[in-house]
């Protein structure tokens, strides 16, 4: 399928752009392994993803919990049925995931960055899109921390990132003040 020609339901929009759905969504055109839940695992490229993780592997090899093989054209994974995804080496997931949520959010189409701002979200949308943000960032931290840790620097600090916010957001904190 062409993703110029695939329009997401509004759901599916909004779990591309609030899971990391948009991290397999950016895997899309490279090589990679699924390994399933019933013990067995297909390889080949990345097709398509839909906005509830099913996944179009072309072409396919599928291995079986008793190690038997069969090669096809096209082979279809029902989301539910993902239990882990290797991501290439070659991919970073940060950037991977950045560059995906900008074209989830831009919707497929160049937008402007004041029409984008004049669009109408609702209010959970804002608040999945913030944790999404809170999220990037912790994960930029922990990346480089881990490229000051391996290059060896002397600053000492080990200081943790800071957590994510709760799914219910800084409104449901209220109570424990």
């Amino acid at each position: 399928m062409d993703e110029r020609t695939t329009r997401f339901t509004g759901q599916e929009k909004f779990f591309s752009c609030n899971t990391l759905v948009c991290l397999l969504q950016a895997l899309k055109g490279h090589s990679t392994t699924i390994e399933l839940r019933n013990e067995s695992e297909v390889c080949g490229v990345i097709d398509y993803v839909d906005g509830f993780m099913n996944v179009t592997v072309r072409p396919a090899r599928f291995t079986d919990a008793a190690g038997t093989c069969a090669r096809f054209d096209s082979f279809f994974v029902h989301g539910r049925q993902i239990r882990y995804v290797h991501i290439p080496d070659e991919v970073s997931p940060l950037s991977a995931i950045r560059r995906q949520l900008e074209v989830n959010q831009r919707g497929g189409r160049a937008v402007r960055s004041d029409e984008a701002d004049q669009m109408k979200r609702s209010r959970r949308t804002k608040k999945a899109q913030a944790y999404t943000r809170e999220t990037v960032r912790a994960m930029a931290f922990q990346e480089g921390s881990a490229g000051a840790a391996a290059g060896g620097s002397a600053s000492g600090s080990s200081a943790a990132p800071p957590p994510p916010p709760p799914p219910g957001g800084p409104d449901d904190d209220a109570d424990f003040v």
